[in-house]
């Protein structure tokens, strides 16, 4: 029998940089979804959101005068500010700079307050597709559990109840795995050390419950 010659179809870029190209494709979906906070006055109006602005005025006048804010006076009849990261500017170290390079970004080009939740929803699918990729799945594969993730409704919500600690601390979750995997099948300082830094970064993003969350997962995970 005479075999054929017809060669499968395949897509160059994806069959040459898929890795890349998933990344691309995650961007683009992310960039559909929310295209009306991403490029017009619209905004969205999460009610925790709103009440977490009460802050604002407190840690204003407290860094005016010079004073970090590790006490709310306001709040219960006093209670820890920094210990319990309800209100401690400047700890969130990934948050300082996705801010950062967004600043700078936007210097050229006219980005909404939108963009630092887009950067966190393209880091979490990133990472997801990045630990899948080392599990050794087909890009594919990868790319669509890093979408179905992202776009799970009570993920996707994040942003509609303004719950950005919840999600800048969940997007963490798929590296802590990836380096606990690497840490367990190396055993050395190095992953060591970078699992103790992605955790302390994860707990510095101040949602602690997806914190112990996390840890309890990981904790499971080794056992």
């Amino acid at each position: 029998v005479e075999q054929s010659t017809v060669k499968p179809f395949k897509i160059p870029l994806w069959t040459h940089h898929p890795d890349w190209t998933a990344i691309g494709i995650l961007f683009v979906l992310l960039i559909i979804f929310f295209n009306s906070v991403m490029f017009t006055n619209k905004t969205l109006l999460p009610p925790d959101a709103i009440a977490s602005r009460s802050f604002g005025p407190f840690i204003h006048d407290a860094l005016k005068r010079g004073i970090y804010p590790l006490w709310n006076p306001y709040i219960f009849g006093g209670m820890p500010s920094f210990a319990s990261l309800s209100s401690a500017p400047y700890v969130d170290v990934i948050g300082m700079i996705i801010y950062g390079i967004i600043w700078i970004f936007k210097l050229v080009i006219p980005l909404t307050d939108f963009t630092r939740i887009f950067v966190n929803y393209l880091l979490f699918g990133g990472f997801v597709y990045l630990l899948l990729r080392t599990k050794k799945l087909l890009p594919s594969v990868a790319l669509f559990s890093s979408i179905a993730m992202i776009f799970m409704p009570q993920v996707i919500a994040y942003a509609a109840f303004g719950h950005n600690t919840k999600l800048g601390s969940a997007v963490l979750i798929p590296l802590l795995f990836l380096l606990v995997d690497r840490l367990l099948e190396k055993q050395n300082l190095l992953f060591f050390s970078l699992t103790g830094l992605a955790v302390g970064l994860q707990l510095l993003r101040a949602h602690v419950q997806i914190c112990f969350y996390t840890e309890f997962m990981i904790g499971i995970y080794f056992i």
